[in-house]
């Protein structure tokens, strides 16, 4: 069973915002995360960037488990398509969306290892 939080902080200036998760996540917490995210409003089409921090959890992702972020971002590709999202990992959850990004083009998604990196690429 996963346990997590997701903290929100949006910069309405520069209309990035960063998602900070905390605790044991799976794949299917991080879809649900953005269905709530979605369905509340807060990711929406007029965001620059979503920056999306798990280096404060257990991420228990698999790379098997990546063509589900990939369908889910392809079935809402409505919203994604108008940001850029960067994912922060630690070193080897970055080999894997690496990986990821190779194989999914199509989506402004990248990733880094470090928050300040993440906001930087988001930014321009």
């Amino acid at each position: 069973m996963s346990t997590y939080t997701v903290n929100h902080i949006l910069d309405e200036k520069k209309r990035i915002l960063v998602r900070e998760f905390a605790g044991s996540v799976i794949m299917e917490d991080v879809i649900d995360a953005w269905k709530q995210d979605i369905s509340s409003g807060i990711v929406n089409t007029q965001l620059k960037g979503v920056v999306t921090d798990f280096t404060n959890c257990k991420n228990n992702a698999t790379m098997s488990e990546l063509s589900q972020i990939s369908d889910f971002y392809k079935s809402h590709f409505d919203i994604f398509r108008h940001f850029k999202h960067g994912v922060v990992l630690d070193s080897p959850g970055v080999a894997i969306l690496l990986m990821f990004e190779n194989n999914y083009a199509d989506i402004k998604h990248k990733a880094f290892c470090t928050n300040e990196a993440a906001m930087e690429w988001v930014s321009h």
